[in-house]
């Protein structure tokens, strides 16, 4: 086949020519040929049959007509025999399910003895009081350990009095104590006063000059502190009140703050589509309301079995009254590796879900879809959600969604996988820490809205963990479009007026509160400076005072060594002698007043540890006491129990005569219906019926109905001979004469018919042949071809072949430009020239794998084919002869560097010659 052949071949051709061209490549025209004419002799053969059969209809008639009246007779004949043993039958059943009726009544009644429910109910009654003696005996116990635990708490109260009223004395014993030693320290004070009038005798006029001075300085010392105590109690307060105005106007600048996020919250949810779309579209990478069409057509034509829910993000609102700004981080902070997730049914809708995300453009490694059982169960969902609803924290997450804004199956996905109903949300970390400190065992995660910080209940201790920090006011979660409607809504602009307008008054309540506060520093730096100069002028008077007083001592000195009486002497060394006595006295005191105040202490404690004794053992009485109220009214619920079933042993007792009775009824009526049926039992084996097998449904007067119909019936079709055997005979003689005749005539249509199904059986089992032989053909055709397509271009081919309409289409599918089996080329036009020149080449090997010619010849066939093309068809077409080499040989003329190649690539395979040299 040369280049132009080939080329006719592949672009010229229809379905219909590809067809004969693999037919007759095959040898399947010929074998069809002969097929043909053998069909036609075995028409031929099945007319002759019918012109034979044709003749025996009316034979036939005439001895189904007389076999029917036979047959008909003997029906009518067994039918009455028949009758009567179903009759009889019939009696025994009906004796039989009498005697059985009567028999269970019998044991049924004989089974309700009335002594065996007053055996039970004895033995109830018996544990019963023996399970109210064990109650009694332990509230006898109890109440023994209740009179041992109130003398006990009596014991501990007289000692608590007792310890009282020591404590009390001792407290007595300090206060005398304390009046010894303000006594003391009175006389000590006299003796310097003393002192200071006898110094104040010998002193001369700079002395005198001296001490009014000091006493001047000392005065106006005292003036200068108490005016310095004034500004420090004034200095105070102003400090007081800037530390509540800095705690007020840190609280208004929260707030502030709070309320600016809240409203650009609001803003940037009333912001516009557009935005919201590149936002979205940002972060799903592809559009979700495109997605959301497809699935939507999809599901009306049936390819999903339940809508998917996705993705999860879009899902996340939190309720009205809720700032967004602090909640949404929060929740989205959680839940992040299930923002992009979808949520479907099935398996074949995860794959179809999949394969539509990679349609508009998402990444298969970033299609996440989660498949779940329980969109199957509404029910269920709706159960378990209210369980969910039911058991969750207060401070939940759960709390804070919208649920009536969530789908129910997405709820209870979240509360399983994420555990958003044991998610908790603090509003700061007081609230936080006080949840920590409870530490509930169904908590799994705590959140904190001030600083995002979370915890996690890990080996059952909630240990603190870093988390996502990001600032909540530049937090900008795409959330679903809807919330644009939501935030036009009526509700929505009453917000963001109410939210500006307190801002502004906040404002204003800031800005009131600074000038306070920067009022109250300046009057405070005031206040500061008079303090400093007040300090400075108490230096100066405490340097003129320490002056005075070492002149003083001075001048004090001089006298005393100069001009000092023997009186004044011996009066100091006597003062001083009274002193040390003093001194010693208040010594003695002192220790004897720690010695008292140690053993109060002593008896304090004691009674603290009395006054615990007496708590515990309180706790404990009550304890005692509330068991044994649960154990009197346990009494009392058995006491109650034995006296009803006392009271159905009475009743029990009054109907055992009746019961007596009625079981003597039952016991004659049985043995009167055992007698009927055994009389009947040995009629039935005197005349040689079996009763043992299944027995009929019917009752004796319907069967005794049947056996007079029947012998009406054979009286009527008797009449005109002598008795019923007779006729029967005749019949039978009749019967015999038609179906020899009729044998002679179907032995000669047998041999007819053999022939007829020799033939048949060898037609048949020829066009079974060319059928397998033609599959076995199609079969290798689209294994060559597909095999040698995907090698070459790496696509995915098939030949479509049609017997019936006698057509060969081509299929080619790209695997690289869509996954979709939809996407399939039938018309090789729109393909392109390498395409066409590999399958042109496949076609080519495809048709000499099924012919059984040993030489094939193409010229030039790769003249049209591009330099890449053209090596992995000769990379094909060489491993096809190298497959084929035992039968066929290839002849081909390519380019001279394919054939250098095929020769140092194949050389135990492949030949070059030089025809032009050659000849």
């Amino acid at each position: 086949m040369d280049q132009e052949t080939s080329k006719s071949f592949f672009f010229h051709s229809n379905p219909s020519s590809f067809y004969k061209y693999y037919a007759a490549a095959a040898g399947l025209i010929e074998m069809e040929e002969n097929l043909n004419t053998e069909k036609q002799n075995l028409e031929d053969c099945k007319a002759e049959l019918k012109v034979r059969k044709r003749v025996l209809v009316p034979d036939k008639e005439k001895l189904r007509d007389i076999s029917k009246q036979i047959r008909l007779f003997e029906e009518k004949v067994n039918e009455w025999k028949s009758a009567k043993l179903m009759y009889k039958l019939s009696q025994y059943r009906s004796y039989k399910e009498k005697y059985e009726a009567l028999k269970e009544t019998y044991d049924r009644f004989s089974e309700s003895n009335p002594r065996e429910e007053i055996s039970k109910l004895n033995d109830s009654i018996a544990l019963f009081e023996a399970e109210q003696t064990a109650l009694k005996t332990e509230m006898e116990t109890l109440s023994s350990d209740t009179f041992i635990q109130k003398e006990r708490i009596t014991t501990i109260t007289d000692q608590i009095a007792m310890a009282e009223d020591s404590i009390n004395d001792q407290n007595s014993r300090i206060a005398a104590n304390q009046e010894s030693i303000v006594q003391v320290e009175t006389a000590m004070n006299n003796l310097d006063n003393d002192i200071s009038a006898m110094e104040a005798e010998p002193a001369d006029v700079d002395m005198q000059r001296l001490e009014n001075e000091l006493e001047d300085c000392k005065t106006e010392y005292e003036e200068i502190d108490k005016k310095q105590k004034d500004l420090m109690v004034k200095a105070s307060d102003l400090e007081d009140n800037i530390a509540e105005v800095e705690v007020q106007l840190r609280a208004v600048r929260n707030d502030i703050e709070d309320q600016r996020r809240e409203n650009a919250s609001l803003l940037l949810g009333g912001s516009s589509t557009a935005r919201f779309a590149h936002m979205r579209r940002a972060l799903y990478r592809y559009d979700v309301d495109d997605v959301r069409k497809d699935i939507y057509n999809m599901r009306k034509n049936g390819l999903f079995a339940h809508s998917p829910i996705g993705p999860i993000g879009e899902f996340l609102v939190v309720s009205h009254d809720i700032p967004n700004w602090k909640v949404m981080p929060v929740v989205e902070r959680h839940l992040y590796n299930m923002l992009q997730t979808w949520v479907v049914a099935t398996e074949k809708d995860r794959r179809a879900l999949e394969s539509l995300l990679v349609k508009h453009g998402c990444n298969r490694n970033q299609a996440r879809v989660m498949k779940s059982n329980i969109f199957m169960h509404p029910s269920l969902i709706e159960k378990l959600n209210i369980e969910a609803i039911q058991t969750m924290h207060e401070a939940s997450i759960l709390r804070y969604l919208a649920i009536k804004e969530v789908p129910p199956v997405l709820i209870q996905i979240l509360s399983d996988t994420c555990d958003i109903g044991n998610t908790v949300i603090c509003l700061d970390d007081e609230q936080m820490d006080n949840i920590l400190k409870d530490a509930p065992s169904n908590i799994s995660t705590v959140y904190s809205m001030s600083s995002l910080k979370s915890a996690r209940y890990i080996n059952g201790v909630l240990h603190k963990t870093p988390c996502y920090d990001k600032h909540p006011f530049s937090y900008e979660y795409v959330r679903k479009t809807q919330e644009n409607e939501k935030d036009r809504s009526k509700k929505q602009e009453e917000r963001k007026d109410s939210g500006v307008e307190r801002e502004a008054s906040l404002c204003t309540l800031a800005n009131s509160l600074s000038k306070e506060l920067d009022g109250s520093k300046a009057r405070l730096d005031d206040l500061k400076a008079d303090l400093e100069n007040i300090r400075q002028e108490k230096i100066s008077i405490i340097r003129k005072r320490t002056r005075l007083e070492a002149d003083l001592r001075e001048e004090i000195e001089q006298l005393q060594t100069t001009n000092h009486s023997s009186k004044y002497n011996k009066y100091c060394e006597a003062i001083n002698e009274i002193r040390n006595e003093y001194k010693n006295q208040l010594t003695d005191l002192n220790n004897e007043k720690e010695k008292l105040e140690k053993e109060r202490d002593a008896l304090q404690s004691k009674k603290n540890k009395h006054q615990e004794d007496l708590g515990s053992a309180n706790d404990k009485l009550k304890e005692t006491l509330k068991r044994i109220s649960g154990i009197k009214v346990d009494i009392q619920k058995i006491q109650q129990r034995v006296n009803i079933q006392k009271t159905q042993i009475k009743a029990l007792e009054k109907n055992m005569k009746d019961y007596h009775f009625k079981l003597d009824e039952y016991m004659n009526d049985m043995n009167e219906a055992e007698n009927r049926l055994r009389t009947h039992q040995e009629q039935l084996d005197t005349e040689g019926i079996d009763y043992s097998v299944e027995l009929p449904n019917k009752t004796p007067d319907e069967y005794l109905r049947i056996i007079n119909l029947s012998n009406d019936v054979l009286q009527r079709m008797v009449d005109d001979a002598r008795n019923v055997e007779s006729h029967l005979i005749s019949l039978r003689e009749t019967h015999d004469e038609f179906e020899k005749s009729l044998k002679e005539k179907e032995t000669r249509l047998s041999e007819t018919t053999e022939n007829y199904r020799r033939h048949k059986q060898n037609y048949m089992k020829r066009c079974k042949r060319f059928q397998e032989c033609r599959d076995r053909i199609e079969r290798k055709a689209k294994r060559t071809f597909k095999r040698t397509l995907e090698i070459v271009t790496g696509y995915d081919g098939n030949l479509v072949f049609n017997d019936v309409d006698r057509t060969l289409e081509i299929q080619i599918h790209n695997r690289q430009q869509s996954y979709s089996r939809a996407h399939v080329a039938t018309d090789l036009k729109t393909l392109s020239g390498g395409e066409q020149s590999a399958i042109q080449l496949s076609m080519l090997q495809s048709m000499a794998a099924i012919s059984y010619s040993p030489v094939h010849m193409f010229d030039e066939v790769d003249v049209y084919m591009d330099e890449s093309t053209r090596i992995k068809n000769i990379e094909s077409l060489v491993g096809f002869a190298a497959r084929n080499k035992d039968r066929q040989f290839f002849l081909v003329t390519p380019h001279s560097e394919l054939a250098k190649h095929i020769k140092e690539s194949y050389p135990d395979i492949s030949k070059i010659f030089n025809v032009a040299k050659e000849i």
